[in-house]
């Protein structure tokens, strides 16, 4: 995955930081690392503006699958 721009790292790091264990964060970036390889996406921000939740969830159950 690229360098997180500023206001990408923010987010991050709001984000894993409501994540009460460091065993659920290790677990959590493990599989986040899978799903943004498997949609061939490079930084969080293009996953959020280029889909709407709903493709989202779909394609996590996709990927689950």
């Amino acid at each position: 995955m690229q360098i997180l721009k500023d206001s990408e790292a923010k987010l991050y790091t709001n984000f894993i930081y409501s994540i009460k264990t460091q065993i659920t964060r290790e677990t959590y970036l493990t599989n986040w690392k899978y799903y943004i390889k498997f949609l061939s996406v490079k930084t969080f921000r293009e996953l959020i503006e280029n889909k709407s939740q709903k493709i989202i969830e779909s394609d996590i159950k996709e990927n689950l699958v």
